[in-house]
């Protein structure tokens, strides 16, 4: 069940360094942050607008439960991590079960070859009372150039299909 902060759909672009807030008259630059309640789950839509790049994307020390693609529901995917492809979105069931702190949630590209090693973060932080961390570690995100990753979550997906 979604949270009533969340049932509005605000609409963020994730870029690297900050946060586009779209739907709104003047945008806001800044980190995202997604407030969450210990114990509750989360179905947030992963959207890749990137155009020629596909994405790995995490959220530190929780897993995802890919439920939908591109608007279709789908046998459910658990997993670490997800790989996106450009336009495509991914609906993901994320569970607010680690102690309560701040975690991010990051993005890089898979390109395969050597690229530029960019990551994009968010930050996944918990509601209530406790001393947040001075750093945040970075979800163990695969290297931009591992194929065994990407094809090992591809081959998933092209699970789902088979009879």
């Amino acid at each position: 069940m979604l949270s009533p902060s969340m049932a509005n759909q605000e609409i963020y672009t994730i870029v690297p360094k900050n946060v586009i807030r779209v739907n709104q008259n003047k945008p806001q630059h800044r980190t995202f942050r997604m407030t969450v309640d210990h114990g509750r789950t989360y179905l947030p839509r992963i959207i890749n607008s990137i155009m020629n790049d596909e994405m790995f994307f995490m959220v530190a020390h929780h897993n995802l439960i890919v439920v939908g693609i591109d608007g279709a529901y789908i046998k459910p995917i658990r997993t670490s991590y997800i790989m996106i492809i450009p336009g495509q979105t991914m609906d993901v069931l994320i569970k607010a079960n680690q102690s309560p702190s701040q975690y991010y949630m990051a993005s890089r590209a898979y390109a395969g070859v050597v690229y530029a090693n960019t990551t994009t973060t968010a930050i996944l932080q918990y509601s209530g009372n406790y001393t947040a961390p001075s750093t945040l570690l970075l979800p163990n995100l695969p290297n931009f150039t591992d194929i065994d990753s990407a094809t090992n979550f591809t081959e998933r997906l092209r699970q789902l299909h088979i009879n």
